[in-house]
């Protein structure tokens, strides 16, 4: 995702190199918990929506809701 959107390049990098790590180990943490829960359709949706709302602070930072669709597609293909 990184490597095929420019808009999420400048997200990323207007956050500081500080705040990587805890990115990616919320998305891991996420993906982690969705794996667990794989058979439970109720949790998934409630992680989703904790996952996704924690990203709305990131909105002043170039955050676009549009970075789901390129995210799932990443995960999925």
């Amino acid at each position: 995702m990184f490597e095929k959107r420019g808009d999420y390049q400048m997200f990323i990098y207007s956050l500081g190199k500080e705040k990587w790590p805890e990115l990616t180990a919320a998305l891991r943490d996420f993906m982690n918990a969705v794996v667990e829960n794989v058979y439970n359709v109720d949790e998934i949706v409630r992680l989703s929506k904790e996952y996704g709302e924690s990203h709305v602070q990131f909105k002043a930072n170039g955050f676009k809701p549009d970075f789901w669709v390129t995210m799932t597609d990443a995960m999925t293909t």
